[in-house]
């Protein structure tokens, strides 16, 4: 986990807590997993592969991308191809099928690639 891991692991785990609060159970744990990864490398539970549910790891693939495409203070935002290049890279981290109904669900707005926004 990086430095700053358990301030991360806190926003997942809080998340959960006041989305259980508000009676939203379900996505309640879909929140707290959503930085989980195939490799089991994600947090804050440490789980891998068909262990972490399917909306999770389509969730994580989403917010990767949107992370890539809006940019973060530590990194500039990156265009559609990169993004899902890196995607398509990073096999270990985020499901392939997960990418693929990302990439299949930007493809059906009919908006050109380069001309779609960040999700967010």
């Amino acid at each position: 986990m990086r430095a700053n891991g358990a301030a991360c692991a806190r926003h997942a785990v809080r998340g959960e807590q006041m989305l259980h609060a508000r009676g939203a159970r379900a996505v309640a744990a879909l929140v707290r997993s959503h930085h989980e990864r195939l490799d089991g490398s994600g947090y804050p539970d440490g789980l891998r592969g068909l262990a972490i549910p399917w909306e999770t790891r389509l969730l994580s693939v989403v917010d990767a991308y949107d992370c890539m495409r809006s940019g973060r203070p530590y990194a500039a935002p990156i265009g559609y191809d990169e993004a899902i290049a890196r995607l398509h890279t990073a096999r270990s981290l985020y499901d392939p099928e997960a990418v693929e109904v990302l990439i299949a669900t930007l493809s059906a707005e009919g908006v050109p690639r380069e001309a779609a926004e960040p999700l967010s």
